[in-house]
């Protein structure tokens, strides 16, 4: 399943996905499975707008419809597509969830962190960023991840390039490849996604995000691009309390050149391959089990999912460990901080 143009001004998944059908349409058929491709937010589309009333890639839940958001209507619609392709499906289901930047910079991957969505996403020889699921409540990726399925979101440029489109054609058709549903090699596909990102770090990881609200009136200066370095105390923006300086050294992820949303910019660091290793060994050998064991890490009753970590008292290590184990936050308050994992992590 693929989903392109959840955000109406990101119209290039949209338009790789209706290439992409239109091909499978007129040529050789599928060798096995299904391809299902999905609109986002119609009325976004069709208006321009990231959104009309709310960003309908925050709002991905089983609740009830908001009739005062527009965007609750295309929620319950998608969701309703996605159920009915989950109860017909053969075999396993694997969401692509397609997206555009509106600085420019390289594609890259998200994934909802679990072993069975990292381990597809790193098929593909783009950047792959974790912890971006931590930062923003809501998305399509997280929810479906937690529905048990492979879910992976692609950036593919950005949102008026043309190059975007041909990205995330090439992510689809590699994906396709992948999976084995098409004769169609993915070689090709993996050669020119290569020489796109050519340059930019291979694995990253949130460190920081500056969430903006329109009161903030923030403006991000002219020049800056995904995966550009920036170091502490540059000025990145500005807003009506002045310059807006970066907190720390980086990587500079996704500066906000648009009028809607509330992601100002994200700073990522790189990440050693040898730590997608080791988490992936305390996950197989379900270290989980033993959290509560760290200082001021207890289990929540009834869940073995969540754990209530106590900051004065929990060490800087034992952060890092549950992060290796795939728990993320999930709500604080004051010193007490909830986090959880995904109950389908291991494949």
């Amino acid at each position: 399943m693929a989903v392109g143009g959840i955000h109406g001004n990101e119209p290039a998944g949209a338009f790789a996905l209706a290439r992409v059908i239109e091909q499978l349409e007129s040529g050789p058929s599928l060798m096995r499975g299904d391809v299902l491709a999905l609109a986002g937010n119609l009325a976004a589309l069709a208006a321009g707008k990231r959104f009309i009333d709310e960003d309908l890639n925050r709002r991905f839940a089983r609740r009830p419809i908001d009739e005062g958001v527009a965007e609750d209507a295309q929620r319950q619609e998608l969701l309703s597509a996605l159920d009915d392709a989950f109860a017909k499906a053969r075999g396993p289901v694997i969401l692509l969830d397609l997206h555009t930047t509106s600085g420019e910079g390289a594609p890259f991957g998200v994934f909802a962190d679990t072993m069975v969505s990292r381990n597809f996403a790193r098929r593909f020889p783009v950047p792959l960023v974790l912890g971006l699921e931590e930062q923003l409540v809501g998305t399509l990726v997280d929810f479906v991840g937690l529905e048990g399925y492979v879910a992976v979101g692609f950036e593919g440029g950005q949102h008026d390039d043309p190059n975007s489109v041909d990205n995330l054609e090439t992510i689809v058709w590699m994906a396709l490849a992948e999976l084995g549903l098409v004769t169609r090699p993915a070689d090709a596909d993996r050669r020119s996604l290569e020489q796109v990102v050519a340059g930019a770090p291979r694995l990253l990881e949130v460190t920081y995000r500056h969430e903006v609200a329109d009161e903030d009136d923030f403006s991000m200066l002219p020049g800056f691009r995904s995966f550009q370095l920036v170091e502490r105390e540059q000025v990145v923006a500005e807003d009506v309390r002045g310059s807006v300086r970066a907190p720390k050294d980086g990587f500079l992820l996704m500066p906000l050149y648009q009028k809607q949303g509330n992601d100002g910019f994200f700073l990522v660091q790189k990440v050693w391959v040898f730590w997608l290793w080791l988490s992936a060994a305390l996950r197989y050998a379900r270290a989980g089990r033993i959290v509560h064991w760290l200082p001021g890490v207890d289990r929540v009753d009834g869940d073995q999912h969540r754990v209530l970590v106590r900051r004065h008292v929990a060490r800087w290590y034992s952060l890092q460990f549950l992060h290796l184990l795939g728990f993320r936050r999930l709500e604080e308050s004051g010193d007490a901080l909830l986090m959880q994992r995904r109950a389908h992590d291991l494949p």
